[in-house]
């Protein structure tokens, strides 16, 4: 119970604290106040440029006083997939604001925890995972949830011997994401497992890492 208790804060926190304005890699902005023409492109920093507001950009890198972007619904060719660059001590909540989206994938936890065996055990899950992403003190937390089929292997002792099954069942759970690489994200998930109320875990509560494919956002 603690443990659910404690990842249903984690899932909470990014509805009840304010994020600072604080970028790092992955996270998305907003232009609420077009800018002033203090924005550099990469390939050419002599030539600057301005943010119009509704503009979305997606965080590149932070790299000591720079920060690395791309627009993200540019509509003109000679924008899209340029990487620009601003200053940080421009970067300010006058013009920018920390955006709230939604991704999916594809998660998979290659072992899990059972607490109430105190042991490990191959995962064998393949899930949907949905989540949302928002900027909190300078760390982009990914809460997540997922929902999806998982194989369990079952013994039953069967005339004085062990028998040993693959069964196909229910998962779901939730967690918190966090971006490694591109599309790639690692994860801390709790779920469920249901397969029949025989089984002696059965929707009992499990702990693992996760990999995620980020699909769509």
């Amino acid at each position: 119970m603690r443990v659910q208790i404690l990842l249903l804060v984690l899932f909470m926190m990014p509805l009840i604290i304010h994020a600072q304005l604080s970028p790092s890699k992955g996270d998305y902005y907003n232009v609420d106040v077009k800018t002033p023409n203090n924005i550099y492109s990469a390939n050419n920093n002599q030539e600057k440029y301005s943010l119009d507001v509704g503009t979305v950009i997606k965080i590149r890198s932070v790299e000591n006083d720079e920060i690395y972007f791309q627009i993200t619904n540019t509509e003109e060719d000679s924008l899209s997939g340029v990487l620009f660059y601003i200053s940080r001590l421009d970067f300010t909540e006058k013009y920018f604001s920390s955006k709230f989206y939604v991704r999916s994938g594809v998660l998979v936890t290659p072992f899990k925890y059972r607490p109430d065996k105190s042991k490990f055990y191959p995962g064998g899950n393949i899930a949907a995972a949905g989540s949302f992403s928002y900027n909190i003190l300078g760390v982009s937390l990914q809460p997540l949830f997922f929902a999806g089929l998982t194989a369990i292997s079952v013994s039953d002792l069967n005339a004085g011997e062990v028998n040993t099954e693959t069964k196909w069942g229910f998962t779901a759970g939730m967690g918190v994401n966090f971006d490694v690489y591109e599309a790639f994200n690692v994860g801390f998930v709790s779920g469920w497992d249901m397969i029949d109320s025989d089984w002696e875990s059965n929707g009992k509560v499990w702990l693992a890492l996760s990999f995620n494919y980020k699909l769509f956002e």
